[in-house]
């Protein structure tokens, strides 16, 4: 029986253990993925090697690193094949440059965005070569299935296996062209502040390079107080940004867009701030649709999850409203959208003390759950994750939660449990408005954390709904979803 050397990503996607230089791979969804693999292989008659679960289940039995390097390069000596997921991975680069010097076929995997490393680019010149693009895991199985038939079938015919891979090398080249870095500039209009954001946009990742944010002219007061925009309130955010765009020349941004949800799209008279927008600063203001909120905010928070086989519940609380959002990394399933449920209504009409009563905080939790009433339970899943977004994790950090490390995305490391998330709420309800401030993860806006209290019982009643475990805190918001949108309808 031939054996095949399964190579893929392991360091990276492990939990940080002190002392250690590895954790434990807690993400199932990424096991199981190899493992499907693998079944492909076996049903083809091979055995195959995975060193980080055959000798360390998965970082479980933590093996010296001094002796991680023997032990693969073993396995991929007596090997006939690698199949490899090279992605980022210093270590499966190494190991697929040891099966090159010891002339053993290959299948390289690689994922239909992926950015490879040129070495990837030569190996159909040196020894048997199958290079496969996929699209997701239905997709990856399907052409594992047919390039080892190739690889079975040609495997001593390097001419026929360089031809074979041209067509996947040219979609890569094709796709590294596309990948110039842009940058551009985000303003929007919120209920509470009015914030600009600059990032580049690589691809399909967002790298924010300078954020402001000014709280002390909000729309959405004079909205809440008699449905109307003030001109007045109007003109001192429009001072502000006024001097953010000059300051953005220095940046070199290539297009600014300015948008506004819910603060102006609930105001009877929403065009004035339209009419002074493009008047007094030259930009079209968007007012962006409760639909494609949902949409932009969850396809900007979920974009980076290794993994395509997840659900996510994406939660936006805002001071007008919060929005639930769930799907996979292809489809949104249902949407959910709650006008009574912003931050500045509940506090206005609930949380009337400087550090609120018991009581005051049980009836605000009442209000919640019966307005969250429609919520189906998601826990027949086996793995959804529960993302709350808006700078959370900054917040959660700084205020002191419990939290775990985890490798779901390179923007999410932490998560919370539920019962931990609980205790840390209630410890942040009993506090005083100073004593809140003091844990603002930026000390320049203390006002940040007035939400606090509202947004962990939203939260916690929305994770209870769903019958989910964990809480995954985020610092994605809108502006990520709408920067990728900008790429996308750009170039």
């Amino acid at each position: 029986m031939n054996k095949i050397y399964l190579a893929a990503p392991f360091t990276s996607l492990t939990d940080q253990l002190p002392g250690r230089l590895y954790g434990k791979i807690s993400n199932p969804i990424f096991i199981q993925k190899l493992e499907k693999i693998e079944k492909v292989l076996e049903s083809f008659n091979f055995k195959v090697s995975l060193p980080h679960r055959d000798k360390g289940h998965w970082g479980a039995n933590y093996i010296d690193p001094c002796e991680i390097a023997d032990i693969c390069i073993n396995e991929v000596r007596e090997s006939d094949w690698i199949v490899a997921i090279p992605q980022s991975s210093r270590a499966v680069h190494m190991e697929i440059a040891t099966g090159v010097m010891l002339q053993k076929k290959l299948i390289i995997l690689l994922k239909d965005n992926d950015d490879p490393s040129i070495f990837i680019y030569g190996l159909p010149q040196l020894v048997p070569t199958v290079i496969l693009i996929y699209k997701d895991e239905i997709d990856l199985i399907e052409k594992i299935k047919v390039g080892v038939s190739e690889m079975i079938q040609h495997g001593d015919d390097k001419e026929y296996l360089k031809n074979y891979s041209k067509s996947a090398l040219e979609l890569m080249v094709t796709y590294s062209a596309s990948q110039k870095t842009h940058r551009y500039a985000i303003i929007d209009f919120g209920s509470s502040s009015v914030k600009l954001t600059v990032a580049d946009v690589c691809g399909g990742l967002v790298k924010p390079l300078y954020e402001k944010k000014f709280s002390g002219a909000p729309l959405g007061d004079d909205v809440h107080k008699s449905g109307n925009l003030q001109s007045d309130t109007i003109f001192k955010n429009i001072e502000v940004i006024k001097q953010w765009l000059i300051a953005n020349k220095n940046f070199n941004v290539e297009i600014t867009k300015i948008i506004t949800t819910g603060a102006a799209r609930n105001a009877k008279n929403k065009n004035l701030l339209i009419d002074i927008v493009k008047k007094e600063i030259g930009l079209n203001l968007e007012i962006i649709t409760e639909n494609d909120e949902a949409e932009i905010l969850y396809k900007g928070t979920i974009y980076d999850f290794f993994s395509d086989d997840l659900t996510f519940a994406v939660l936006n609380i805002g001071g007008s409203t919060t929005e639930l959002i769930i799907g996979t990394k292809d489809n949104i399933q249902q949407k959910y959208h709650f006008n009574e449920l912003g931050v500045r209504s509940l506090r206005n009409n609930f949380l009337k003390s400087d550090s609120p009563t018991d009581q005051e905080h049980n009836e605000m939790v009442s209000f919640i759950e019966s307005a969250i009433a429609k919520i189906n339970n998601l826990s027949i899943h086996n793995k959804t994750i529960f993302l709350h977004t808006g700078g959370e994790l900054d917040y959660v950090k700084s205020a002191g939660c419990n939290l775990i490390d985890v490798s779901l995305s390179p923007a999410h490391p932490k998560l919370a449990r539920i019962i931990d998330f609980e205790q840390f709420s209630d410890k942040i309800r009993k506090m005083t408005n100073n004593q809140l401030y003091a844990l603002a993860p930026d000390p320049s806006n203390p006002k940040w954390m007035d939400g606090a209290i509202v947004c962990n019982a939203i939260a916690l009643c929305v994770a209870k709904k769903l019958g989910i475990n964990e809480i995954t805190p985020s610092n994605r918001n809108l502006t990520d979803g709408l920067l990728l949108k900008i790429k996308q309808t750009s170039i």
